[in-house]
C-alpha cells in the first residue's frame, strides 16, 4: 500500500444478549459473545499488517468486542467512539476516512 492508500477493516460486534432483555444501545455481550471476540482479535493480529486507527460504535456491545480484542493486538491502536457510525453506511464512512474526519 501506498502511504496514501487506506484500507477499512469492518469487524461487527459479537454475539450480544437477546434485545428483549434491555435497550438496544445497552446491551452486553452474551457468554458465546466475549469469548469469540477474543478470538477474532487474535485472527485479526495474525493477518493484519497494522491498525492505525480504530472507530467504534458507542454502543454497548461494541465497545465490549472492541475490548475484549485489544489485549491480543501488538499495536493497539487509538480508539474514536463515533456516534453516528450505525447510520454512516459503508460509502458515507468511505468518504468520511478519505478526509481525515473520522
Amino acid at each position: 500500500m501506498t502511504p496514501k492508500e487506506r484500507r477499512i477493516v469492518v469487524v461487527r460486534h459479537a454475539e450480544a444478549v437477546p434485545k428483549h432483555v434491555t435497550d438496544d444501545f445497552d446491551r452486553e455481550l452474551a457468554d458465546r459473545g466475549r469469548h469469540d471476540a477474543q478470538q477474532v482479535g487474535c485472527r485479526l493480529a495474525q493477518s493484519w499488517v497494522g491498525i492505525d486507527l480504530a472507530v467504534c460504535s458507542p454502543a454497548r456491545r461494541t465497545r465490549q468486542t472492541w475490548q475484549l480484542m485489544l489485549p491480543e493486538l501488538t499495536a493497539p491502536p487509538p480508539t474514536v467512539y463515533e456516534n453516528r457510525l450505525t447510520v454512516l453506511g459503508a460509502r458515507r464512512l468511505s468518504v468520511r476516512v478519505r478526509c481525515g474526519t473520522v
